[in-house]
C-alpha cells in the first residue's frame, strides 16, 4: 500500500558555504583505507552532525533494492544496528510499528538515497507507519529547510516538490538557508499559494512539528543522515549495516517484528 509522507513526525570546519563532504563515523575511514570503490562510498557515506551547510552532493551509489543485502549475514544487534538504551514512546497504533527516516535537504547523501526510499515507500508493508524527520542538528542554516518540508507536507505539496528541493540545493546551488530564501523559492513553484505558504510556514503547527523532529533526532541519538529509527527501539544507518539498502532491509524487518509483537 502506498504511503504518503508522514510526521508523528569532530573537528571543526571553517564556516563558509563551500561544498564539502564529511563521513559521519570513524570506522568509515577503514573502508577508504581498504580501497573502497566509489559505489561503496556512495552507499555507506552519510552527512555528519558537524557538516556545514551546504553539503556537497555525494558520489551516487549504484541502484539497489533492500533485497541487495540478501547474501549478507543475518543482522546482529550492536553491530549491524543499535538497540537504544532508552526506548522512546511512539504514536503507532496496535499492529503497526514506526519507521523514522532521518534526512536533511542539505545532505548530498540523503539526496541520493531519497529516490530509493521513496520507491520502497510506495510498496512498503501496511504494518509499517512511515515517519519523515528532517534534521537540523541545531544548525540555524538548516532550520529553514526543516520548516519547508513540514510546510509542503501540510499544504499537500510534498509529493510534487520534495525532490525539487533537493535539486534546488544540490544542482542549482541555491542558498536555501534563510527563511527569506526558502519563501522566495517556494513562491516560484507551480501550485504554491504565497499567502497560504507564509501562513503555514510561520504557524504554531509547524513549530510543533519541527520541535518533534528535533526530539526524535535527540532520542534516537542521531549523529548523521541518512539514517533510520525503528519503533522507538532501534537505530540503523549505512555504516552499521554496510550499505543504505541493507539498512533499509534491516529496519523493515525490525519494524515488521515489532508490529507483530
Amino acid at each position: 500500500a502506498a504511503h504518503r509522507f508522514l510526521t508523528h513526525t569532530p573537528k571543526r570546519h571553517t564556516e563558509r558555504h563551500t561544498m564539502k563532504t564529511s563521513m559521519k563515523r570513524r570506522d568509515f575511514a577503514l573502508a577508504l583505507t581498504a580501497g573502497a570503490s566509489a559505489v561503496m562510498l556512495g552507499a555507506l557515506a552519510g552527512c555528519s552532525k558537524s557538516e556545514k551547510v551546504p553539503s556537497a552532493p555525494a558520489t551516487p551509489a549504484s541502484p539497489a533494492s533492500p533485497s541487495s543485502g540478501a547474501n549478507m549475514p543475518d543482522p546482529i544487534a550492536g553491530i549491524d544496528y543499535k538497540p537504544l538504551q532508552k526506548p522512546l514512546s511512539t504514536n503507532a497504533p496496535k499492529g503497526k510499528a514506526e519507521m523514522v527516516h532521518f534526512f536533511g535537504y542539505w545532505c548530498g547523501h540523503c539526496r541520493h538515497f531519497s529516490p530509493e526510499f521513496d520507491a520502497w515507500q510506495k510498496t512498503a508493508p501496511a504494518e509499517i507507519a512511515i515517519v519523515m524527520a528532517p534534521v537540523a542538528f541545531g544548525n540555524p542554516g538548516r532550520a529553514p529547510l526543516q520548516r519547508l518540508f513540514f510546510t509542503l507536507r501540510e499544504l499537500g505539496l510534498l509529493e510534487a516538490l520534495h525532490s525539487k528541493v533537493f535539486d534546488a540545493v544540490h544542482d542549482q546551488r541555491l542558498p536555501l538557508f534563510t527563511h527569506e530564501a526558502v519563501a522566495d523559492w517556494a513562491k516560484k513553484q507551480s501550485g504554491v499559494d504565497a499567502a497560504k505558504f507564509d501562513q503555514v510556514y510561520h504557524s504554531a503547527s509547524v513549530d510543533a512539528l519541527v520541535k518533534h523532529a528535533d526530539q526524535l533526532t535527540e532520542g534516537y541519538e542521531i549523529d548523521g543522515v541518512p539514517s533510520l529509527g525503528v519503533a522507538g527501539k532501534y537505530y540503523v544507518d549505512g555504516t552499521l549495516a554496510k550499505s543504505m539498502p541493507r539498512a533499509l532491509q534491516i529496519a523493515s524487518a525490525l519494524a515488521l517484528k515489532e508490529a507483530k509483537a
